[in-house]
């Protein structure tokens, strides 16, 4: 008789869970910034969304040895560092005309092609995936949106713009956010014009002096404690969180019991 049982709820599971899996869902893709929706069951979006994460995994596994070059001393950075620059040598910025997608952010390296915001989604994706917190924002200054990504290291939080290629640092270490409010951190990029010493800055040519007048004024007034210490880290910005099955689980449970 408990065999029978046992048999009896095996298949019963079995058969809810096969109706779960063929129900159907949806899922948005943004072409040119006009969202649409498209159908899909249950099951093919749980598998797409572990093919997915496998494959950021695989990614950063790969990034990281493949590449040999040594951009910093300290491991640490050199790391942050090295995630950068393969997405400056394998994604190239979309140009004026091109088609803008917005879908999950491996399809921005099937393209190979990002927007400025795109670039900081996916490599705050990638330092997540390599145990860093990470996140991205659009900070705006003088009524312009400027995306950066935000990264903490050695309990503190500096900034990088993957998109233009460049960083900040304050005696050979990363500087933090409030070495940036007081003025007080040198730039680095990771493709500078070495010949004239400028920087690209969204596909302009600028020196060193503009640049970082520039990033003061952009952050002088940026509140760490309301922006990132008083946030749960799933509400800071971006999606670099949602991308692994453990931290997607925690956030819809917290999401639904109003939490964060």
């Amino acid at each position: 008789m408990k065999f029978k049982f046992i048999t009896l709820l095996i298949i019963l599971t079995a058969f809810i869970a096969i109706s779960i899996l063929n129900l159907e869902t949806k899922t948005k893709k943004g072409t040119n910034y006009v969202v649409n929706e498209q159908r899909i069951t249950v099951g093919n979006k749980i598998y797409d969304f572990y093919k997915r994460h496998y494959f950021y995994k695989k990614l950063i596994d790969d990034i990281l040895l493949e590449k040999k070059i040594s951009l910093h001393q300290q491991n640490k950075i050199n790391n942050i560092l090295l995630i950068n620059n393969w997405l400056l040598e394998n994604i190239k910025p979309i140009t004026e005309g091109e088609t803008i997608i917005d879908f999950h952010p491996i399809t921005i390296i099937k393209r190979a092609k990002a927007t400025s915001d795109q670039f900081n989604d996916l490599y705050s994706i990638l330092l997540v995936y390599n145990k860093y917190e990470s996140f991205y924002k659009f900070i705006s200054y003088n009524n312009i949106s400027y995306p950066f990504t935000f990264v903490k290291i050695d309990n503190f939080w500096t900034i990088v713009d993957p998109y233009n290629g460049f960083y900040f640092i304050k005696d050979n270490n990363l500087a933090s956010i409030n070495d940036i409010k007081n003025n007080n951190f040198k730039v680095i990029s990771l493709h500078k014009d070495k010949d004239n010493k400028k920087y690209f800055f969204f596909d302009t040519l600028v020196n060193e002096d503009f640049l970082k007048n520039k990033i003061n004024k952009i952050f002088i007034n940026f509140d760490i404690e309301d922006v990132i210490n008083s946030k749960h880290k799933y509400k800071r910005g971006g999606r670099s969180y949602l991308q692994d099955p453990i931290n997607r689980i925690k956030y819809e449970i917290l999401n639904i019991l109003n939490i964060i």
